[in-house]
């Protein structure tokens, strides 16, 4: 523990995710929209969702079908 609270590192990990995926795919490949970024930063809320689902439904796969549904049938499409 390096006395950082758990929603500043999510916040943290997501943002440098999302800056280094701009760098290293984006950039090379002449597409910089930041649409990726927006994206992965999106993602933050459905994280507190989803933890919020696990608590309430032990053993529930609910979470895991949010995100998937979220990623492949909303977010692929819109880029």
């Amino acid at each position: 523990n390096s006395g950082f609270r758990k929603t500043t590192a999510v916040f943290a990990t997501f943002f440098v995710s999302a800056v280094f995926h701009e760098l290293l795919v984006s950039v090379p490949c002449h597409t910089v929209r930041l649409w990726a970024f927006f994206g992965m930063m999106a993602q933050l809320p459905l994280v507190s969702l989803t933890a919020a689902l696990d608590r309430r439904l032990k053993g529930s796969q609910l979470g895991n079908v949010i995100f998937w549904i979220s990623f492949c049938i909303v977010g692929q499409p819109l880029c």
